[in-house]
């Protein structure tokens, strides 16, 4: 994100309170991390559930069944997670 939005990643951050905000001042960037696995499973996770993003490219990891011998991605699999 464009550095202007540098508080919006702070807010976010100590709401969900896991991850770390980086800084890149040379370009005007910062980004929200998370590296954690049980925070990604535990909060990121339950959050793009209950709020599914409204955008038409298929991520990556949905476009399972794409190929032979792949079966399409389940709602089972996001449990799995």
């Amino acid at each position: 994100m464009h550095i202007d939005n540098l508080e919006a990643l702070n807010i976010i951050k100590s709401k969900l309170n896991i991850g770390k905000v980086t800084i890149e001042k040379d370009r005007n960037k910062c980004s929200f991390v998370v590296q954690d696995f049980i925070g990604i499973k535990d909060v990121i996770c339950p959050i793009f559930i209950q709020f599914p993003l409204l955008t038409s490219p298929v991520p990556v990891a949905m476009r399972r069944g794409r190929g032979p011998g792949h079966r399409p991605f389940m709602d089972d699999d996001l449990v799995k997670i």
